[in-house]
Protein backbone atom coordinates (compact mmCIF):
# COMPACT_ATOMS: atom_id res chain seq x y z
CA UNK A 1 0.00 0.00 0.00
CA UNK A 2 1.41 3.64 -0.72
CA UNK A 3 0.20 6.80 0.49
CA UNK A 4 -1.82 8.81 -2.28
CA UNK A 5 -0.46 11.25 -4.75
CA UNK A 6 -3.62 13.33 -5.74
CA UNK A 7 -3.49 16.88 -6.47
CA UNK A 8 -4.40 18.68 -3.69
CA UNK A 9 -4.99 22.44 -4.14
CA UNK A 10 -4.64 23.38 -0.34
CA UNK A 11 -1.11 23.66 1.49
CA UNK A 12 0.23 20.35 2.05
CA UNK A 13 0.13 18.80 5.44
CA UNK A 14 2.53 17.41 7.35
CA UNK A 15 2.32 14.05 9.71
CA UNK A 16 4.73 13.16 12.53
CA UNK A 17 4.12 9.77 13.51
CA UNK A 18 6.33 9.46 16.97
CA UNK A 19 6.15 5.47 17.95
CA UNK A 20 5.70 3.64 20.57
CA UNK A 21 3.94 1.12 22.60
CA UNK A 22 0.72 1.82 24.76
CA UNK A 23 0.05 1.29 27.75
CA UNK A 24 1.68 2.28 31.52
CA UNK A 25 3.77 -0.78 31.21
CA UNK A 26 5.62 0.87 28.50
CA UNK A 27 4.89 4.73 28.90
CA UNK A 28 8.75 5.53 30.39
CA UNK A 29 10.79 2.79 28.32
CA UNK A 30 13.37 3.56 26.33
CA UNK A 31 11.24 2.52 23.60
CA UNK A 32 8.91 5.18 23.68
CA UNK A 33 10.63 8.26 23.04
CA UNK A 34 9.01 8.66 19.89
CA UNK A 35 5.72 9.12 22.29
CA UNK A 36 7.09 11.54 24.49
CA UNK A 37 8.77 13.96 21.77
CA UNK A 38 4.86 14.26 20.24
CA UNK A 39 3.57 14.68 23.90
CA UNK A 40 6.40 17.46 24.32
CA UNK A 41 4.93 19.10 20.62
CA UNK A 42 1.86 18.30 21.81
CA UNK A 43 2.57 19.88 25.40
CA UNK A 44 4.48 23.00 23.65
CA UNK A 45 1.45 23.82 21.03
CA UNK A 46 -1.33 23.65 23.82
CA UNK A 47 -2.77 20.87 21.62
CA UNK A 48 -4.39 17.68 23.00
CA UNK A 49 -4.48 14.07 21.58
CA UNK A 50 -7.96 12.48 21.16
CA UNK A 51 -8.88 9.54 19.50
CA UNK A 52 -8.44 8.38 15.99
CA UNK A 53 -10.71 5.44 15.16
CA UNK A 54 -9.14 2.58 16.87
CA UNK A 55 -6.08 2.38 15.78
CA UNK A 56 -4.03 5.62 17.12
CA UNK A 57 -4.61 9.06 18.85
CA UNK A 58 -4.04 12.55 16.97
CA UNK A 59 -3.67 15.85 17.66
CA UNK A 60 -3.85 19.01 15.01
CA UNK A 61 -1.67 21.95 15.04
CA UNK A 62 -4.20 24.28 13.19
CA UNK A 63 -2.22 27.74 13.76
CA UNK A 64 1.00 29.05 14.28
CA UNK A 65 4.02 28.18 11.99
CA UNK A 66 4.53 24.41 13.31
CA UNK A 67 0.97 23.34 11.50
CA UNK A 68 0.24 19.82 10.80
CA UNK A 69 -0.41 16.55 12.59
CA UNK A 70 0.71 14.35 15.76
CA UNK A 71 0.34 11.14 15.64
CA UNK A 72 0.58 8.07 18.37
CA UNK A 73 -0.49 4.71 17.38
CA UNK A 74 -2.02 3.07 19.48
CA UNK A 75 -1.13 -0.69 18.67
CA UNK A 76 2.24 -2.55 19.61
CA UNK A 77 5.47 -1.23 17.90
CA UNK A 78 5.34 -3.63 14.89
CA UNK A 79 1.66 -2.98 14.14
CA UNK A 80 2.37 0.87 13.93
CA UNK A 81 2.14 1.14 9.95
CA UNK A 82 -1.54 0.26 10.14
CA UNK A 83 -2.15 3.33 11.58
CA UNK A 84 0.14 5.21 9.48
CA UNK A 85 -0.88 4.26 6.85
CA UNK A 86 -4.39 4.59 7.26
CA UNK A 87 -3.97 8.20 8.16
CA UNK A 88 -1.54 8.50 5.12
CA UNK A 89 -4.59 7.90 2.68
CA UNK A 90 -7.53 9.16 4.49
CA UNK A 91 -5.33 12.51 4.47
CA UNK A 92 -3.98 11.64 0.74
CA UNK A 93 -0.04 12.25 1.98
CA UNK A 94 2.99 11.45 0.03
CA UNK A 95 5.75 9.69 1.48
CA UNK A 96 8.02 13.05 1.64
CA UNK A 97 5.18 14.41 4.10
CA UNK A 98 5.48 11.95 6.69
CA UNK A 99 8.00 12.12 9.49
CA UNK A 100 8.29 8.68 11.60
CA UNK A 101 9.92 9.89 15.49
CA UNK A 102 11.92 6.36 17.03
CA UNK A 103 14.16 5.41 19.61
CA UNK A 104 17.69 4.07 18.21
CA UNK A 105 19.69 1.43 19.57
CA UNK A 106 22.43 2.35 18.04
CA UNK A 107 22.88 5.64 18.20
CA UNK A 108 24.86 7.69 21.42
CA UNK A 109 22.27 8.63 24.21
CA UNK A 110 20.44 11.94 22.90
CA UNK A 111 22.21 12.36 19.38
CA UNK A 112 19.54 13.11 16.77
CA UNK A 113 20.02 12.17 13.08
CA UNK A 114 17.01 12.92 10.56
CA UNK A 115 17.15 10.31 7.65
CA UNK A 116 15.70 11.10 4.63
CA UNK A 117 14.75 7.12 4.08
CA UNK A 118 16.67 3.58 4.49
CA UNK A 119 16.53 0.55 5.97
CA UNK A 120 14.28 -0.64 9.35
CA UNK A 121 17.73 -1.00 11.24
CA UNK A 122 16.20 -3.63 13.00
CA UNK A 123 13.10 -1.50 14.40
CA UNK A 124 10.08 -2.68 14.53
CA UNK A 125 8.05 0.01 14.08
CA UNK A 126 9.86 1.12 11.32
CA UNK A 127 9.76 -2.17 9.45
CA UNK A 128 5.81 -1.97 9.49
CA UNK A 129 5.35 1.34 8.32
CA UNK A 130 7.73 0.36 5.56
CA UNK A 131 5.93 -2.49 4.49
CA UNK A 132 2.43 -0.52 4.94
CA UNK A 133 3.39 2.64 3.06
CA UNK A 134 5.54 0.07 -0.12
CA UNK A 135 8.93 1.76 0.58
CA UNK A 136 11.47 3.50 2.53
CA UNK A 137 11.76 6.68 1.16
CA UNK A 138 9.95 8.71 3.77
CA UNK A 139 12.00 10.85 5.87
CA UNK A 140 12.53 9.89 10.10
CA UNK A 141 13.97 11.83 13.09
CA UNK A 142 16.35 8.58 14.80
CA UNK A 143 16.65 9.41 18.37
CA UNK A 144 19.68 7.79 20.24
CA UNK A 145 18.69 5.69 23.28
CA UNK A 146 22.32 4.14 24.58
CA UNK A 147 23.04 4.60 28.12
CA UNK A 148 24.13 7.69 29.32
CA UNK A 149 26.57 5.95 31.32
CA UNK A 150 30.31 4.95 30.68
CA UNK A 151 29.54 1.34 32.54
CA UNK A 152 25.89 0.44 34.28
CA UNK A 153 23.95 -2.84 34.49
CA UNK A 154 22.86 -2.34 30.87
CA UNK A 155 26.03 -3.38 29.53
CA UNK A 156 24.95 -7.01 29.16
CA UNK A 157 21.44 -6.89 28.77
CA UNK A 158 20.09 -7.95 25.51
CA UNK A 159 19.05 -5.33 22.81
CA UNK A 160 15.38 -6.49 23.34
CA UNK A 161 15.14 -6.29 26.94
CA UNK A 162 17.74 -2.51 26.55
CA UNK A 163 15.04 -0.95 24.38
CA UNK A 164 12.08 -1.94 26.85
CA UNK A 165 13.82 -0.72 29.75
CA UNK A 166 12.97 2.55 31.50
CA UNK A 167 15.17 5.23 31.82
CA UNK A 168 16.61 5.85 35.09
CA UNK A 169 16.74 7.77 37.37
CA UNK A 170 20.46 9.18 37.40
CA UNK A 171 18.86 10.16 33.33
CA UNK A 172 15.89 12.31 34.36
CA UNK A 173 17.30 15.31 33.50
CA UNK A 174 19.62 14.36 30.45
CA UNK A 175 16.22 12.71 29.25
CA UNK A 176 14.07 15.96 29.43
CA UNK A 177 17.10 18.20 27.82
CA UNK A 178 17.04 15.37 25.23
CA UNK A 179 13.14 14.97 24.81
CA UNK A 180 12.83 18.68 24.29
CA UNK A 181 15.26 19.38 21.58
CA UNK A 182 13.90 16.65 19.63
CA UNK A 183 10.77 18.11 20.25
CA UNK A 184 12.24 21.20 19.00
CA UNK A 185 13.68 19.65 16.05
CA UNK A 186 10.24 17.59 15.07
CA UNK A 187 8.78 21.67 15.29
CA UNK A 188 11.17 22.77 12.98
CA UNK A 189 10.38 20.11 10.35
CA UNK A 190 6.61 20.99 10.82
CA UNK A 191 7.64 24.66 10.15
CA UNK A 192 9.98 24.17 7.10
CA UNK A 193 9.32 20.51 5.55
CA UNK A 194 13.15 21.23 4.48
CA UNK A 195 14.54 17.65 5.27
CA UNK A 196 18.35 18.67 4.47
CA UNK A 197 17.98 21.95 6.47
CA UNK A 198 17.01 19.85 9.15
CA UNK A 199 19.83 17.78 8.67
CA UNK A 200 22.13 20.39 8.98
CA UNK A 201 20.74 21.98 12.39
CA UNK A 202 20.56 18.99 14.06
CA UNK A 203 22.47 15.85 12.85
Amino acid sequence: MTASRGKRSAPATRLVAGLGNPGARYEKTRHNVGFMVVDRVARDEGVRFRPYGKLARLAELKSGPARGLLLKPMVYMNRSGRAVGDLAVRRMLDTDQILVVVDDFNLPFGKLRFRAGGSAGGHNGLASIIRTLGTDAFPRLRCGISSSREKDPFDEMAAPDFVLSDFVAGEAEDVARFIERAAAATRFWLETGDLEQCMNEYN
